[in-house]
């Protein structure tokens, strides 16, 4: 009986949790103007100011790429220190369009003009990477232009893309594709859409995307690419601002596999290994200064693309 009595307990317990975490399953998010109130009215040292202020940023940031906040005026933009053309290992043109404005064009003609980029593709340029990682803007008319300054037939051009490439670089990638550059890093954000703008009572605009771009016949959706590399975003970023660092320091230990395949032994080792063995020089030369560690790239995405890069113009060479 007393076994009975503990089995209906038991049984009626299971029952009431099963009830309960069902009902939280299907319980509806709690209405937004109600907890805005009970905040305004009972977090102390709160203002309205402040309160609307986070409710926006909060509300915003739940739509990146979406809804943007704009100014009553828009600033020209100019170009930005990450904007610079850089040539990589000496053969590789690098560029990197962090937005893309109605200047789109002019900003990578001047890339191109820029000294260290002019010389490169008069003399040794063996191919282009373009870095749309974390790129948006939504100058989708400036998009062809830009295309036509970086045409495949130059040399291989490889376009550098995460899931932070939204908007008109989107569009900008997939035009480059289609003329048979190759997308390289993450798919897209897929956020290559029309938009419109509503003017607020503060006397700044609110741009909400409201369709997709048609293009080729159809919405562009997000972008696959051709070679995908797994870099998570924050460290993505980090490399894209940062992607140099010193050669590592290969260790000797036992437990390096590479100290099996390389050979650590100096100049200088070698004359005092001599001199002990009694079969060295009475006065050696000294040994030469060690040179400086070569900085090496340690962007995943980027170092991936510029070996790329220089295989495909060694190919070409070879197979005209």
């Amino acid at each position: 009986m007393r076994g009975t009595s503990f089995l209906t307990m038991a049984t009626s317990f299971l029952l009431v949790v099963f009830i309960f975490s069902g009902s939280a399953a299907t319980t509806t998010p709690p209405d937004f103007k109600e907890i805005y109130e009970i905040v305004r009215t009972h977090v102390p040292q709160i203002t309205d100011a402040s309160l609307n202020q986070s409710a926006v940023t909060g509300l915003l940031g739940q739509f990146t790429g979406r809804v943007t906040l704009l100014g009553d005026s828009i600033v020209a933009p100019t170009n930005s220190p990450e904007e610079k053309a850089t040539v990589l290992d000496h053969a590789v043109l690098y560029l990197r369009v962090s937005r893309l404005t109605d200047t789109l064009a002019s900003v990578l003609a001047s890339q191109l003009r820029a000294p260290g980029a002019s010389g490169a593709v008069s003399n040794q340029l063996v191919g282009t990477v373009l870095d749309l990682r974390f790129s948006s803007g939504d100058a989708y008319a400036a998009v062809q232009d830009a295309v036509a300054l970086l045409s495949p037939a130059k040399g291989p051009v490889i376009v550098l893309i995460n899931r932070a490439t939204a908007g008109a670089a989107e569009l900008m990638a997939a035009e480059l594709h289609d003329s048979g550059a190759l997308l390289m890093g993450s798919a897209t954000a897929g956020l290559a859409m029309t938009t419109q703008d509503f003017t607020l009572a503060n006397g700044q605009r609110l741009r909400v995307a409201t369709a997709p771009i048609q293009w080729r016949g159809s919405a562009l959706g997000p972008l696959a690419p051709d070679i995908a590399v797994k870099v998570g975003l924050d460290e993505e970023r980090n490399w894209q601002n940062n992607p140099y660092a010193p050669a590592p320091v290969a260790d000797t230990g036992a437990s390096n596999p590479l100290s099996q395949l390389l050979d650590h032994t100096s100049e200088a080792d070698l004359v005092r290994q001599k001199r002990k063995d009694g079969d060295g020089d009475k006065n050696p030369e000294p040994p030469a200064k060690p040179e400086p560690a070569r900085p090496v790239l340690r962007d995943p995405t980027l170092a991936r693309a510029v070996d790329l890069a220089e295989g495909l113009a060694a190919l070409r060479l070879s197979h005209p």
